[in-house]
């Protein structure tokens, strides 16, 4: 982890209160923290640093866990679905492209919450001063940061049962890979203070937490409430498996939100729902296409609904 990175920092487990973090028993190269923790000021809860990887969950316990987007099935699969169109797979979908797009040149700190394998990150990194990806996989992350370390990486592409193989993902140069970072956090606990970023997405998913509505609240805290564009995108796909039913934003037919997802965002967005946000004004409204691949024969081509906000 960068240690200019800290300057950003707060404790996720004192929000709403920004305690501060400062490394303690650590090693480093250059600007970069290989290994030690963070400690709270206030709280004295310790975050490790490991490889260089910053793990910044409220519950720690749960880094490296079991889940699915730990496995090195659902690894290659996100490799692929970020990067295919940079070694001109045929079947890749270019929807990083259209999302970036979305997101205007001005300078600044970017944040890509449940930023995956970290396409999105690089993405913003090409129009920001810092591009900083999150997301509670450490495999995820691990790759990302090698990613942006070394600007290739190596993979086993999945072509059918136990067939495989080899791919190189190769960053351009147009890609700003020396002003990302990535960490390990959860995108409804960030650990970042408030106001930071000018520059903020959240891109598929929301309909992955357990407390989407709260993802919304901790991407306002985080934003500028000034000169700030928020781009959300998603499919929601809501599911048990992941939210319980009574905190799905959409796809039921009674409560506050009922009807679909995408009304619902936007009603927050811009205070229609009074959830306590700072409003936002909506700039642009669309889909892009956007496809995972499991093996050659087996794809997923998704429809995700955009909301492009802003804070003049």
């Amino acid at each position: 982890m960068k240690e200019s990175l800290i300057q950003y920092l707060s404790c996720p487990a004192c929000i709403p209160l920004e305690g501060e973090l400062s490394p303690i028993f650590f090693d480093n190269e250059g600007n970069d923290i290989i290994s030690g923790f963070l400690e709270c000021h206030l709280c004295r809860k310790r975050y490790p640093i490991a490889d260089g990887v910053a793990v910044l969950l409220r519950e720690t316990h749960r880094a490296g866990s079991e889940s699915v987007y730990e496995k090195p099935a659902a690894v290659s699969s996100y490799l692929w679905s970020h990067y295919s169109d940079l070694w001109g797979d045929p079947d890749s979908s270019n929807a990083y492209g259209h999302w970036a797009k979305l997101i205007g040149d001005s300078g600044g700190i970017a944040l890509d919450a449940g930023c995956s394998v970290g396409r999105f990150t690089f993405e913003m990194g090409k129009c920001s001063r810092l591009s900083i990806g999150v997301d509670n996989s450490v495999a995820f992350v691990r790759k990302a940061r090698e990613l942006a370390a070394r600007g290739r990486l190596k993979f086993m592409e999945p072509l059918e049962g136990e067939i495989e193989r080899e791919i190189e993902i190769i960053i351009p140069d147009e890609l700003a890979a020396s002003c990302v970072e990535f960490i390990v956090a959860d995108v409804t606990s960030l650990p970042f203070k408030r106001g930071v970023f000018n520059k903020v997405a959240s891109l598929n998913i929301i309909d992955k937490v357990p407390l989407p509505l709260m993802h919304l609240k901790e991407m306002d805290r985080v934003a500028n409430h000034e000169a700030a564009q928020f781009l959300f995108s998603d499919p929601f796909s809501w599911s048990e498996a992941h939210t319980p039913k009574e905190w799905w934003m959409g796809g039921v037919s009674e409560g506050l939100f009922r009807g679909y997802g995408i009304d619902n965002v936007k009603s927050v967005l811009v205070s229609r729902i009074n959830e306590g946000l700072n409003p936002w004004l909506i700039e642009k409204e669309g889909d892009v296409w956007w496809k995972i691949k499991t093996h050659r024969n087996h794809f997923e081509l998704i429809r995700s609904l955009f909301i492009k906000a802003v804070r003049p």
